[in-house]
């Protein structure tokens, strides 16, 4: 009787034993998560053997794990950086078979997906060069994962699984964001402004000042975070103006600290670091309206650029609006003095015109002792200059035609006493 109610006993207290260290362990995962080996070193692991706490776990994305040496790649693809890892935004948490992500045994989130390398008999939906399914699928019923949790502003970002590395997210999406914007102000018409807009007004020789924001408004850090600008034609940089103000981690306090930069670095690019999410910097500089515009009103559009490791390049303008009046000569001409003529006085002198009649035609007989002048040829004689008519040249014609009359008039007297002569003999 004894040994039964010792049996009894001992079986009590064993199972009471065994309460004490399910609970002690489930604690253990809870505050600070240690592999679990349910997986062992597998090839599908992200980090083949997993990480034994946060220290290894930020080791091995930069270092590889022995076998691997892209882990940091995977995650930077992702938008996890080690610095993320390491922050305190990171918190230890666990992943249990339903999906869901628990931190302090509250859900943070649910139905979430585990990325794995591809391997034979792993299958899924590809991202950031592993292949990705529900947990639900890759983990055994009943089955809880320690795991190191991204929290930002209180909500879920992603998970670390220690005991493999394998990555968990709600959405296989990059986290990260970069947005951008551009501003401008006249600085010659009014210098102690400090209200950008998206566009203002300026005359030839202003000076305006523009300035780019770049924002990370992801969950997410962004790495490299490179901030350029293009000028358009017309607009000058000022020389020594460019200056970028960002976050820097400074007695592990974050402070904005400002930084001339090199003039090249406008157009070239200038890389400001890393920003982490809710983080910003801005990249300020002065430009000079040209004097070569064309008449008229003209839209100089500047473009200013923004990029990083996890996003793409992207791109905001602003606007300097330089209306140009056209430049007119005036020339004065002296009035113009007009000097009257009085009219010419026309005298018109009558000609008188004196009407000759036609000389006598004379027919004159052709002596049979003369020969006759060959046929057929007609000399001209053409006078040396023109007739003149007047009085005298009139009274002379009457003269010289009376002369031609009386010569025919004795031609023919001799002539018929020649021919009465010739019939006598």
């Amino acid at each position: 009787m004894k040994l039964n109610r010792f049996k009894i006993n001992m079986f009590a207290f064993a199972t009471i034993l065994a309460m004490l260290l399910a609970g002690f362990a489930a604690f253990a995962i809870t505050s600070n998560p240690k592999p679990m080996k349910a997986d062992g070193c597998q090839p599908q692991n992200v980090i083949e053997c997993g990480a034994t706490d946060r220290t290894n776990l930020v080791n091995q994305i930069n270092n590889g794990d022995g076998i691997h040496t892209d882990i940091k790649s995977i995650f930077a693809a992702i938008g996890i950086t080690p610095e993320d890892v390491a922050s305190a935004d990171t918190v230890p948490g666990s992943v249990t078979q339903s999906g869901n992500v628990l931190v302090g045994g509250q859900v943070v989130a649910s139905g979430v997906m585990m990325g794995e390398r591809q391997t034979a008999g792993v299958g899924g939906t590809p991202f950031a060069g592993l292949v990705w399914n529900p947990i639900s699928t890759r983990f055994a019923p009943g089955i809880s994962q320690g795991a190191y949790v991204h929290m930002v502003n209180g909500q879920f970002s992603w998970a670390i699984i220690t005991s493999c590395g394998n990555p968990v997210l709600t959405s296989f999406a990059s986290q990260n964001s970069l947005t951008i914007t551009k501003e401008v102000r006249n600085v010659t018409q009014d210098p102690n402004s400090t209200t950008y807009s998206g566009s203002d007004n300026a005359k030839v020789g202003d000076v305006v000042r523009f300035r780019i924001h770049v924002t990370n408004n992801g969950g997410e850090t962004d790495q490299n975070v490179i901030i350029k600008d293009t000028l358009p034609s017309h607009l000058t940089l000022e020389a020594g103006t460019a200056q970028v103000t960002f976050q820097q981690l400074v007695n592990n306090t974050w402070q904005d600290v400002t930084q001339n930069i090199p003039d090249a670095d406008v157009a070239g690019g200038h890389n400001v670091g890393s920003l982490q999410p809710t983080q910003d910097a801005y990249l300020i500089f002065n430009a000079k309206v040209g004097d070569d515009l064309p008449p008229g009103c003209s839209n100089l559009i500047d473009t200013a650029f923004a990029s990083s490791t996890q996003t793409g390049s992207k791109q905001a303008t602003a606007t300097v609006v330089v209306c140009q009046q056209e430049t007119t000569t005036t020339t004065t001409v002296p009035p113009t003095t007009t000097t009257t003529v009085p009219p010419t006085t026309t005298t018109t002198i009558p000609v008188t015109t004196t009407t000759m009649p036609p000389a006598p035609t004379t027919t004159i007989p052709i002596s049979p002792q003369v020969a006759p002048s060959s046929p057929g040829v007609t000399t001209t004689v053409a006078p040396s200059r023109l007739p003149v008519s007047g009085p005298v040249e009139a009274a002379g014609g009457v003269m010289g035609t009376m002369s031609l009359g009386y010569a025919g008039y004795i031609w023919r007297k001799s002539r018929k006493t020649l021919m009465d002569k010739l019939r006598k003999k």
